[in-house]
């Protein structure tokens, strides 16, 4: 599957780029193209239309938005409810559960295989299943927090079964939470995930990001975005690296996707929450 990258025009011909605008000349050079406008043009709601008809009559259904780009929302909007989609790093997020774990405990002082883990999610996908599979060999204890019980009791027959490794299937708001230590948002939407009780100093990563939690009894952390450290040979100018990286793995299979991952030796660089990046201190305080 082709990915594009999307950025604004490089052109420094102010003229040339009002003639490219005006007739809405939008530039490719392989995967990528060049949008008609800079980072001073406003971007109206028109010019965003005959933009997104380009891309589709073009059958371009993935892209990878600028820095610039992607803090244009309505831009984002249309693109998504024209079906294209957009690499925003969230997929890499979810490969790097393992990493961004090993990262809480560097900066808190503890041992993974002292940590109670919590999964929160209803999509029991293959991929969701592989993620719990892998990090349930490392800590003390795993719960699963579902709506769907049903649908992931093969793991956790497996695990018991086939690994000696038990696990907790269940869906109380009230306790399920209390007693986590980091507790990894894989799909809760968040008018559902301020139904649960937390615990007053856990952790939460949210993969999907946005999340904001409405308890004031809650003093913990709250994750919602990432930065990585990553080998300089994928790095293009005026796109977030996680992004970037994410195009590499996109569509390989869990294993190979991973491995890949290791090779390069992916690591997190940040953690970052509803104020910004997570200073040590603030790990070490729980």
């Amino acid at each position: 599957m082709a990915i594009f990258f999307i950025q604004e025009s490089k052109e420094k011909n102010k003229f040339k780029l009002k003639i490219n605008n005006m007739f809405n000349r939008i530039e490719y050079n392989e995967n990528f193209i060049n949008l008609p406008i800079n980072e001073e043009s406003k971007l109206r709601n028109k010019k965003i239309k005959r933009i997104i008809k380009k891309l589709k009559d073009n059958n371009i259904r993935t892209v990878l938005l600028s820095k610039h780009l992607n803090g244009i929302q309505e831009l984002k909007n249309q693109i998504y409810s024209n079906n294209i989609n957009i690499l925003e790093g969230r997929y890499l997020f979810k490969l790097l559960i393992t990493e961004s774990i090993e990262y809480i405990c560097k900066q808190s002082n503890k041992k993974i295989e002292d940590l109670e883990i919590s999964f929160l999610t209803n999509d029991a996908n293959n991929l969701n299943k592989q993620i719990i599979l892998e990090i349930s060999q490392k800590v003390k204890r795993l719960n699963i927090i579902t709506n769907h019980i049903e649908e992931f009791q093969d793991i956790e027959n497996y695990l018991y079964n086939d690994m000696g490794i038990m696990i907790k299937l269940s869906n109380n708001k009230k306790t399920d939470l209390i007693k986590t230590n980091i507790i990894i948002n894989m799909d809760f939407m968040e008018d559902i995930i301020n139904q649960y009780n937390f615990p007053k100093q856990g952790i939460i990563i949210n993969i999907n990001g946005g999340i904001k939690i409405k308890s004031k009894k809650f003093n913990g952390i709250n994750i919602n975005k990432y930065t990585v450290k990553m080998p300089d040979k994928y790095r293009i100018e005026g796109f977030y690296n996680e992004c970037v990286y994410e195009s590499y793995i996109w569509g390989k299979e869990y294993d190979l996707a991973r491995k890949q991952i290791l090779d390069d030796k992916i690591r997190i660089k940040n953690l970052i929450g509803e104020k910004g990046i997570i200073n040590s201190w603030e790990f070490d305080k729980l």
